[in-house]
Order: structure tokens, then sequence, then C-alpha cells
């Protein structure tokens, strides 16, 4: 009678575990994790600065931004290399500022790879939000980004929607654009 008790409760208590699953193949570096996040604060950080120079300063340089549209429940994919992303930033004047919170980061060496929701404004109006996804390298003991991808789903449809909406208590980064 002990046993499935005791089994009960071990499952009980595995289920209800706030620690993320361990995935193969990955090391956790909370000093490599912080750093890794703190390369993404800066990335958006020089994009709501609008400045080309900062944003290329967190890149690789020779990476792809792709970004996949969703409206009315059609998906169109645009590739640019970062260079062009970073270029861009200089070409107008509106306020862009995107946060993002609860970031997975799988880790192994110096390879990364974060995934997030975010939430993106334009003027301080919600214009879209997603998922965002950074491939990032560590080149001489700086991490960079080496590629992104994200999905742009419009406000109306996704932003506030509680798979992408932070939850109760999230911290949302990066805290200089909250």
């Amino acid at each position: 009678m002990r046993c499935p008790l005791v089994a009960l409760a071990l499952f009980a208590l595995t289920a209800c575990s706030t620690a993320p699953p361990s995935v193969a193949g990955t090391h956790d570096d909370a000093q490599d994790h912080a750093a890794i996040l703190t390369t993404v604060d800066r990335f958006f950080e020089a994009m709501a600065a609008r400045d080309p120079q900062a944003c290329a300063a967190t890149t690789t340089g020779d990476g792809m931004v792709h970004s996949v549209t969703i409206r009315e429940g059609r998906a169109a994919l645009r590739a640019r290399s970062m260079r062009d992303f970073a270029e861009q930033l200089k070409t107008g004047t509106e306020r862009l500022v995107e946060t993002y919170w609860q970031p997975t980061i799988l880790q192994r060496g110096p390879v990364a790879m974060v995934w997030t929701p975010y939430r993106f404004r334009v003027d301080g109006v919600d214009s879209h939000g997603g998922v965002d996804v950074f491939t990032l390298v560590k080149d001489r003991g700086e991490w960079r980004i080496a590629n992104a991808a994200y999905t742009a789903e419009p406000a109306g449809d996704a932003v506030l929607t509680p798979d992408l909406a932070p939850a109760p208590g999230a911290i949302v980064r990066p805290a200089s654009l909250r």
C-alpha cells in the first residue's frame, strides 16, 4: 500500500517542478546565460536607439534575419542579412521597442540558442508579437548573435493572447525598455 502512495507523491512532485527539463547535450552555465541575455538586451536597446553600429556590435555581421509574418492565417517569409537589418535602423524616426520575457536558453560550450516570446511596439503602440529565436556564438570571449528568426503576429491576433503575454510576475527584458 505504501509503494503506490510514495510513487504517487513522487510523481506529483516531479510534475509540479518549476525547473526546466534537462536537454541532452546542453550545459547550464549561469554566468554564460547572463551574458547571452545581456547580448540580446543590447541588440534590442540598439534597435530602440536606431543605432546601426551598436546593433552590429551585438552580431557576427554575416548572419541572417528571417521573419515569418502571419496575417489572415497565411505566413510570408522574409530574409535579410544582419548587416541590412542594422543599416535599416537609421532610415526611420519611429521609436521601436521590443521586449521579451521567460527566455529559454540552450547552450553547449560556445554555441547557444534563445527562444522567447516578445512584444513589439512602434511609438508606444502594439504592432505585433510572437516568438524570437536567436542563435549565438561566443567569439573571443564575447557572445554575438549569429542568426535570428521570428514570427510577426499582428497585435489583434496574438500579442495579447495568453500564450504570448508575460505571465504574472514575469521579468520583462531589457529593463531599460520596460
